[in-house]
């Protein structure tokens, strides 16, 4: 039996919200004048997970806890 990934199945409104709050994240970190990798360093993730998260990827944890609220 195969398992289909959480993000591929999320809900369209699932989908939506997550990616107003990348957009909201991204103004966040641009309002206070990070770079992408001044922010990862906080964060304690790679410039990579940054791009990511800030263009609404749904990876399987995001998108199992955002399904769960859903």
């Amino acid at each position: 039996m195969s398992r289909r990934s959480v993000a591929h199945d999320a809900p369209r409104a699932v989908a939506d919200a997550v990616s107003r709050l990348s957009g909201r994240i991204r103004t966040a970190r641009e309002h206070r004048g990070w770079t992408q990798q001044e922010f990862a360093d906080r964060l304690g993730v790679s410039r990579t997970t940054v791009v990511q998260l800030e263009r609404g990827k749904l990876g399987s944890a995001i998108a199992t806890y955002a399904c769960a609220l859903h």
